[in-house]
């Protein structure tokens, strides 16, 4: 192997310093424990060029590659050099270092299509379903803290959950470090899912006959109408003032919950309070499984394809940045149009309003492999899936049907669902993409799981005909 070819020392210009809101910024930065404004990688990625080229040749410039990943940050004008240590005449290894050694990014440089560069290593080996993390913080808050308010009045749980929530994004707003910031990430998430699960039970509670899925939809609806107008919202404030902002707007607004539980919410008694035992014996139940699988499987569909609709918006359909924005305000318009209307026929026929939808989501799914070439298209079919998410609280008023006992468990249970199918949707998309396919394909692996959902509503309507024949033909 030859030496190891090491290029001059640069100082790098950080041209972003003047964004305010970002890591680029010095006081942000500085924020969140760096020295200062930190430097784009592409500005590094600039210094890599004259070396590859002396070491492969001009032809690298029109069959050339490069693949990097970063390890640390680095500041205005901080001292760095390039280095490339030869493997074969069409492959490198590259790497950046400071002055005190310490590796900025690294990665390999090719001539021609390099299949096994180390960043494709590094990703397939991430891939691994043992070192999944699925959003813990939420998996592990909703049945934990469920299960320890399940004897508690249910609107003194929603404002202890909405009153840590406020805390921990306060507290947020003032991180000086950044591992001090994603502790207290964490610690919002926490009572995140069992404040939704909790707030389900309430409305599900309060509804009259016949209407159960109805009220529990308009909790869902707060949650797509607040995503909507929220997200867009939060984005404009982070790049005009600062996420510092954003945290304590949040807090504030999870304050202002607190007072709004406390005047409007009715108070909410567990009028027949249940054990951990029974909670637990609810796990028995193979009812209870088949139908959180249509969440846990079929759900992941909706995540499959809406992890990388910017990917295809970009390079399979080629339109502008803005049409990102303007899709996912479609994907939340359905959502909250769907949530809306799947409801009110589920007031009726809630089984027989859940196959429909699974089979009608299998075939927007495949629509979507072929209506990325026009954004037009995509926009009508990325509707579509968002309102498929509305079968949300109709499958969680299922839950409350089969099972007279155990609710916090359901309601823990439903928001575990969620997040592993928020899991497994962009997994098996990624694994499809690892092989080579296009984004706008992972619709056939959204298709696959949403009838991997529609089998497993067959197997719990099965279950029902036997067990209780009126649910089943309803």
């Amino acid at each position: 192997m030859s030496a190891t070819i090491t290029g001059p020392w640069c100082r790098p210009k950080n041209t972003s310093a003047d964004e305010k809101g970002g890591i680029h910024d010095d006081d942000t930065a500085q924020g969140l424990g760096f020295e200062g404004g930190t430097i784009a990688g592409s500005i590094h990625m600039e210094e890599f060029p004259p070396m590859l080229v002396d070491y492969f040749g001009d032809v690298w410039w029109s069959n050339g590659g490069i693949s990097l990943y970063f390890k640390a940050a680095t500041i205005d004008h901080e001292p760095v050099r390039c280095l490339l240590e030869p493997i074969s005449a069409t492959k490198a290894r590259i790497w950046m270092e400071n002055e005190a050694g310490a590796v900025v990014m690294e990665g390999s440089a090719s001539l021609g299509d390099d299949e096994d560069s180390e960043v494709s290593r590094r990703i397939a080996a991430n891939r691994q379903a043992s070192d999944l993390r699925m959003m813990a913080d939420v998996v592990i808050g909703a049945p934990s803290f469920m299960l320890l308010t399940n004897k508690t009045n249910r609107r003194t749980s929603l404002i202890i959950f909405a009153a840590m929530m406020c805390i921990a994004n306060g507290l947020s707003a003032i991180a000086s470090s950044l591992p001090e910031l994603v502790f207290y990430r964490v610690l919002s998430g926490l009572p995140h899912g069992a404040y939704f699960g909790t707030a389900l039970l309430i409305a599900a509670s309060m509804a009259p006959a016949g209407k159960r899925a109805s009220y529990m939809s308009m909790v869902f609806a707060g949650l797509t109408i607040a995503t909507i107008v929220g997200v867009p919202m939060a984005t404009l404030i982070g790049q005009n003032m600062s996420w510092r902002v954003c945290m304590a707007l949040v807090a504030a607004l999870a304050l202002i919950t607190i007072a709004l539980i406390y005047m409007f919410v009715p108070s909410s008694p567990v009028t027949t309070p249940t054990n951990l035992r029974e909670e637990f014996g609810v796990l028995k139940n193979k009812l209870v499984w088949s139908i959180s699988g249509i969440i846990f499987v079929g759900f992941g569909g909706v995540f499959c394809i809406y992890t990388y609709l910017a990917d295809t918006i970009l390079n399979v359909t080629n339109s502008p940045e803005v049409t990102i924005s303007i899709a996912m305000m479609m994907f939340g318009i359905g959502t909250t149009i769907g949530n809306w209307f799947i409801s009110k026929l589920a007031d009726k026929s809630p089984l027989r309003t859940t196959g429909i939808a699974l089979l009608c989501s299998v075939g927007v799914s495949v629509i979507y492999v072929f209506a990325a070439s026009n954004i037009w298209w995509l926009y009508l079919t990325v509707f579509l899936l968002g309102a498929s998410v509305g079968l949300a609280a109709v499958i969680q008023s299922m839950l409350l049907d089969v099972s007279p006992t155990g609710h916090a468990m359901i309601g823990a249970l439903v928001q575990c669902a969620f997040n592993t199918a928020n899991a497994i949707g962009p997994m098996l998309g990624g694994a499809l993409l690892a092989s080579g396919a296009s984004f706008n394909e992972t619709g056939y692996v959204s298709a696959m799981l949403f009838f991997g959902g529609f089998i497993m509503w067959a197997l719990s309507y099965l279950q029902l005909r036997n067990r209780n024949p009126a649910l089943a033909t309803s």
